[in-house]
């Protein structure tokens, strides 16, 4: 990673797209972040390509009858045993969507095995091209980078990293922050 001559930052230092305008950017990470910042890049890079390594499970902010995703599903998991409300959570996929594979994002799990990803516009954008997706980051080379599948992307601008965050307390004493 040292050796690549662009730039590259974690998600948490992202603040706005007019830095990326114009840019080819890697945004290595399905998660929520990771697909809001495609989704938002989109409309400013030249070009975006999403590393995965393992797909994910992509549901909308809102579900039925414009009622939050979170607000449904908490009401409906209560009582009801843990193999139905998987299925019923993929099948709702199924139904909604298709095919996850058809977009590149096809999950190797099944659902409540990873957080899902919040996100309503990621799968448009992937069908237009504007985002394109690509399997697990293997070698990152100074304008490049290789993918688990042998392909290379070229003349790459950016890389954002959307791999999660270590949570730390630098203000609290270590043993009371290990707890």
């Amino acid at each position: 990673m040292e050796s690549f001559l662009g730039t590259q930052m974690h998600s948490h230092l992202y603040k706005k797209p007019n830095a990326f305008e114009g840019k080819r950017v890697l945004i290595v990470g399905v998660g929520n972040s990771g697909l809001d910042l495609a989704v938002e890049l989109s409309k400013t890079a030249e070009q975006v390509f999403l590393s995965t390594r393992s797909g994910t499970w992509v549901m909308p902010r809102f579900a039925l009858f414009g009622k939050p995703l979170d607000h449904m599903t908490s009401r409906f998991s209560f009582g009801v045993p843990f193999f139905i409300r998987q299925w019923f959570m993929e099948m709702l996929v199924k139904i909604l969507y298709g095919n996850l594979a058809r977009y590149g994002i096809k999950p190797s799990h099944r659902y409540f095995a990873a957080h899902p990803t919040i996100n309503s516009d990621i799968l448009e954008i992937i069908s237009t091209g504007r985002v394109a997706v690509k399997p697990d980051l293997c070698r990152v080379l100074p304008t490049a980078a290789q993918f688990a599948d042998g392909s290379l992307v070229e003349h790459l601008d950016a890389i954002v990293y959307c791999t999660g965050y270590k949570i730390t307390f630098p203000f609290l004493p270590s043993d009371l922050a290990s707890e």
